[in-house]
């Protein structure tokens, strides 16, 4: 009779097992991936170690992200100057090889301020030569990896030079859907300190002349920081900071301008106690802004429910979290939920880089991308303390964050991770390449500077640090861990049922 139990036990063992392996058999699917925690930290391959800015990203929706940054031509050589490269991501197969597509054969310094796309596939780009001039240009985003792609270089404002050293972001660049209506705004001097705007509004053919937006009240005060976003209302909105000389915050201000009558707003006070690094997007109905903010070393955000006339009470993004880390950068998935992300700490044993998400009327709890005590280390390149996120949707259901090392830790280049949410994938869409004989409309091929261009191939990624340890599991785990009752009490249904017909024979 043991035998007959056995036999029976194990059957039912294996009927057992033919279900499980059902269920957690890897069934790819085509509309959406599964979900799991953030990927390990790893540091982007063949990046600037001297820098605390991560790369500028553009998600298209062929599963690709695309990068752009400044740094040396020569990484090992301090004195090499910088050039604007560009290289890829993808979750498959990783970082591509940078590649310099914008530099200035004279020798000198290439800087790039800032990088927007548009939905006919272009890619707008402003860059600073020698710390002076400002430059706009554009090419295809699917040829982007193409020095030769890139459109002869516009000088759009040659006043730009009273910048303070060490200020990070001096401009910022942003393009209607079309890519029609540009508009640059950037921190100058032509009539005293102040925010200073340029705009085309025929696709980058016609610029206008540089003109104040803002100007600084005290003569040693510049504006530091500014940023740029345009919404589905039509509107253009700015937000920006100012910086004293003695190195505090001063106030901050939004502005918005209609493209259709060419005309800014008035500036609104954020707040006149004190902020840096604010940051904007135009979600659903309202405006959302956030800065850091002096007094309380915090984050904080505010919202305009009626297009930037008037604003909620400043509330924190957490009161638990504190730092100058950079501003929040924001990002939307494909359930039109609002994602932002920032470098903060808790306590000195609690650095991190931390993910929250829009509620309707607040923010989540952050949630750790990666954290850890902060390591200070100047020369060795194993500082920690996580700051000027940047961040980006890819396919609608894949994050990428990017981010920095504060130099108080010790500069050690850009680093990433990403998850993948439980949200849709969205279909995918390659990008439009240059169609041939449509005139001014088409990107023209600029007779520039010979370049040591190189072949843009997957690098291998190596894991220098990770200070997010611990097991990863699986999502499908804890289903597992959850029909575990039930998969025991259907083991001994099954033996006491073949037990009582035994018994009975």
């Amino acid at each position: 009779m043991i035998t007959r139990i056995l036999r029976i036990f194990f059957h039912a063992i294996g009927m057992v097992a033919i279900l499980f392996i059902t269920m957690f058999s890897n069934v790819t699917h085509s509309t959406a991936q599964q979900a799991f925690f953030w990927s390990s930290q790893k540091r982007i391959p063949d990046y600037y170690d001297s820098t605390e800015e991560p790369p500028y990203l553009i998600a298209d929706m062929d599963h690709t992200v695309h990068a752009f940054n400044s740094q040396p031509l020569d990484l090992d050589d301090s004195a090499s100057p910088k050039a604007v490269f560009y290289r890829q991501w993808t979750k498959e197969n990783g970082w591509t090889f940078p590649n310099d597509i914008l530099f200035d054969d004279g020798g000198g310094n290439t800087d790039l301020v800032s990088v927007t796309s548009d939905q006919t596939g272009v890619v707008h780009l402003v860059f600073q030569r020698n710390n002076r001039n400002l430059f706009y240009t554009y090419a295809y985003l699917a040829l982007a990896e193409d020095p030769a792609a890139w459109a002869i270089p516009n000088l759009i404002t040659d006043h730009s030079s009273a910048i303070r050293p060490g200020v990070a972001n001096i401009g910022a660049i942003a393009v209607d859907g079309n890519g029609n209506d540009i508009v640059v705004i950037y921190s100058g001097s032509e009539y005293g300190n102040g925010l200073y705007y340029v705009a085309s509004f025929d696709k980058g053919k016609n610029w206008s002349t540089p003109y104040p937006i803002y100007l600084a009240e005290e003569v040693d005060m510049i504006v530091t920081d500014p940023e740029i976003y345009f919404g589905q209302s039509g509107f253009f909105h700015a937000v920006w900071s100012t910086f004293k000389s003695d190195g505090s915050g001063g106030p901050g201000y939004y502005v918005k301008l209609d493209p259709n009558e060419q005309t800014w707003g008035d500036a609104i006070d954020l707040d006149i106690s004190g902020i840096r690094t604010p940051s904007i997007i135009e979600y659903q109905d309202d405006v959302i802004v956030s800065y850091h903010h002096f007094s309380s070393n915090g984050n904080w955000w505010r919202r305009s429910s009626d297009g930037g006339q008037s604003w909620s009470p400043p509330s924190q993004v957490s009161p638990r979290y504190v730092g100058t880390n950079g501003g929040l950068s924001f990002a939307i998935d494909s359930n039109d939920t609002l994602h932002a992300f920032f470098g903060e700490r808790i306590d000195d044993n609690n650095h991190g880089m931390w993910h929250i998400i829009w509620t309707g009327n607040s923010w989540t709890n952050p949630e750790a991308v990666v954290r850890g005590s902060q390591v200070k280390d100047s020369t060795g390149g194993k500082g920690f303390d996580p700051r000027s996120a940047r961040a980006v949707v890819n396919n609608g259901n894949i994050i990428l964050v990017t981010w920095g090392t504060d130099g108080a830790a010790g500069l050690n280049g850009a680093w990433y991770s990403y998850k993948v949410l439980d949200t849709p994938e969205l279909p995918s869409q390659p990008l439009p390449l240059p169609s041939v004989g449509i005139g001014n409309d088409s990107i023209p091929t600029p007779s520039k500077m010979p370049t040591t261009r190189s072949v843009i191939t997957p690098t291998m990624e190596v894991d220098l640090s990770d200070t997010n340890p611990g097991v990863r599991w699986s999502p499908q785990f804890a289903i597992f861990v959850g029909v575990i009752p039930a998969i025991l009490l259907l083991i001994v249904f099954i033996v006491i049922r073949y037990i009582s017909r035994y018994r009975r024979l």
